[in-house]
């Protein structure tokens, strides 16, 4: 019976380097919230503005409403635009909460002066 070889291996026959660990996506993320934050303001008042020229345009402006968590949600599909959908997703939630309550801060102040 042979021995197995002691000590370490000759040179050059190393195993090969692990492979790199992914690189972080962050920023794709934070643009996502970028767009998906300033596309949460900017769509539905651009979808009123449309419906106001039609007789029966608040069904294109409800529409309108939908239309940021939708692209948001279909980007989450696919492995390579996923991190966009997210932030999109995160950006349209951030500032529905932040227009949300600026509505209401503004209505509970009118109440006061009524």
């Amino acid at each position: 019976m042979t021995q197995p070889p002691t000590g370490p291996p000759p040179w050059g026959h190393y195993p090969p380097p692990g492979s790199q660990p992914p690189r972080g996506r962050g920023w794709e993320i934070f643009g996502g919230v970028v767009v998906g934050g300033i596309a949460a303001i900017l769509v539905p008042l651009l979808g009123l503005a449309i419906a106001s020229g039609f007789d029966n345009g608040f069904v294109g402006f409800f529409a309108s409403l939908v239309l940021v968590p939708i692209v948001g949600i279909g980007l989450l599909f696919s492995t390579g635009s996923r991190p966009w959908g997210l932030g999109i997703l995160i950006g349209w939630a951030v500032a529905l909460i932040v227009v949300g309550g600026s509505c209401v801060a503004i209505i509970a102040s009118l109440n006061g002066s009524l």
